[in-house]
């Protein structure tokens, strides 16, 4: 995380308003992207959940998705949109930006 803070501030300089966002939305991205990778890789011996932080902070979207259930190599649903993990680059901006879910694994 401090590598990427560091990368981060290189790249955006003094604007701190929405550096930190940025970072913690690279973060996400990067490791949920990975778990999300290995999941799928695994085959049809695991699934994977939708968690959210379950607190005020949660978007309506995130929270509506949280507990939903896929296979790996599956999409999750988040509003209207296919995801495949939480920081999910390739979905619209305001379902990743400051994202603090996450991804369990669940075996079956």
């Amino acid at each position: 995380l401090d590598d990427i803070k560091k990368e981060v501030r290189k790249m955006v300089g003094s604007r701190a308003s929405w550096r930190k966002g940025l970072a913690i939305h690279a973060t996400t991205a990067a490791i949920e992207g990975v778990k999300s990778a290995v999941i799928d890789q695994a085959g049809p011996t695991v699934t994977k959940t939708w968690r959210t932080r379950h607190d005020e902070r949660v978007r309506p979207a995130h929270k509506a998705a949280n507990g939903q259930t896929v296979m790996g190599g599956e999409s999750f649903k988040v509003g209207g949109f296919p995801m495949r993990f939480p920081g999910d680059p390739v979905a619209p901006i305001e379902l990743v930006i400051n994202c603090r879910c996450h991804v369990e694994v669940n075996r079956v």
